[in-house]
């Protein structure tokens, strides 16, 4: 019995530690490619590069609900479905999808001026920013003991901005905002829906936001072409780029899907424990990032 119980607990340790190793590497791939990509003569196209991510993340999951609702419980399950309507769409999913749209646009845009490393180790202050967030949401209660491994957390990130080789402050601020808008998504999201009691699974949430983003992004490149075309032109793909450009969309495309997929895969009490060890390997991912890039 004892043995029984220990070899159960081993294959649970594998199955956490072989997901979240999974995760690494789809993320490492997914930001490599989106840093190859975003450089000039290749396709330095922001806006148009998350239009795609977002075309193509609302057809699959779309495919994925027609071909297994089941995977789908916050739609299809009794006990846990949620009602869509207007009010959920317009005042929850809808702020969301701007912020994420924005976010996304900018880190990409960050990719033509920083390193994948230094932007990765800035990416650790939103931490600080979604709990200063959070507390002018009053979704947080104060805490000295926060506050202080918060500035330590600030502290060692100003110290990588000090020591980058290639600094730019262009990209520094394009990175800065794009993390803002991240950090808001991120409590307007806690706000919005799990403080309503909207609890969605993964699926789901990709589900109802990508439609959204893809909207959004679709109005202001078509708004871009037509009425500005100077502009369009650096935000916008000539169609020789995008000819380039589907040669390398399925690693892309299948990299960005995974991500999501790959949390449906695991039940919500094992995500600590992934993400704990996303944290100990994060290092690694950084270097293998950086390598990529220089390859």
């Amino acid at each position: 019995m004892l043995a029984l119980e220990r070899l159960s607990r081993l294959r649970e340790t594998a199955t956490i530690t072989g997901c979240g190793l999974l995760y690494i590497c789809t993320s490492a791939c997914l930001i490599s490619f989106n840093k190859y990509l975003m450089k000039e003569g290749r396709f330095p196209f922001a806006p148009a590069l998350v239009l795609l991510h977002t075309t193509v993340g609302t057809s699959l999951s779309g495919l994925l609900y027609v071909l297994r609702p089941s995977w789908f419980p916050s739609l299809t399950d009794p006990r846990q479905k949620i009602t869509i309507d207007r009010g959920l769409i317009l005042k929850g999913v809808a702020p969301i999808a701007v912020f994420f749209s924005v976010q996304l646009v900018l880190s990409n845009s960050a990719y033509m001026h920083l390193s994948v490393a230094f932007l990765q180790m800035m990416k650790e202050a939103n931490i600080v920013l979604v709990y200063f967030f959070s507390l002018l949401a009053a979704l947080e209660i104060f805490s000295w003991r926060h506050l202080w491994i918060l500035c330590c957390v600030m502290l060692a990130t100003m110290l990588t901005i000090h020591g980058e080789l290639h600094f730019s402050l262009k990209g520094f601020v394009i990175q800065s905002i794009g993390q803002v808008f991240e950090s808001c998504r991120i409590v307007l999201q806690a706000a919005l829906l799990s403080g309503a009691g909207r609890n969605f699974d993964p699926l789901t949430y990709q589900l109802l936001v990508s439609p959204v983003c893809f909207l959004g992004l679709a109005f202001f490149c078509g708004n871009s072409w037509i009425c500005r075309r100077e502009y369009a032109q650096t935000c916008l793909p000539s169609y020789l780029n995008c000819c380039r450009l589907v040669a390398c969309a399925a690693g892309k495309l299948r990299c960005s899907f995974q991500l999501k997929s790959c949390n449906r895969a695991i039940h919500e009490e094992e995500l600590c424990s992934i993400f704990r060890a996303c944290w100990y390997f994060q290092g690694l991912q950084h270097c293998a990032c950086q390598c990529c890039v220089h390859t």
